[in-house]
């Protein structure tokens, strides 16, 4: 729109719409090629996807690995053990 300083130019226009054509679509070679990147878009995002999951499952198992590594054993009773090098005195 264009601002006119003028009050008394007041009016006002048609816009008209362009006709429909019927039966206007792509055609068939350009349809078949975004098909086809279509697909291909959607494969390696599926493959990207798959790849992601595998390394996070790798990684959360490299975890519980560590933190089974840093689990003790059973600790033995030591008032139990008859050492003869028992450095603490009862």
């Amino acid at each position: 729109m264009v601002y006119e300083a003028d009050d008394r130019k007041v009016g006002y226009f048609k816009v008209r719409k362009p006709p429909a054509r019927p039966g206007v679509s792509l055609s068939s070679g350009v349809a078949a090629a975004t098909t086809a990147l279509s697909l291909v878009l959607v494969g390696l995002a599926a493959a990207g996807a798959c790849i992601g999951y595998q390394i996070w499952e790798r990684r959360k198992r490299g975890r519980a690995g560590m933190e089974q590594e840093l689990v003790p054993v059973p600790y033995k009773d030591l008032k139990s053990m008859d050492s003869s090098n028992n450095s603490f005195g009862a």
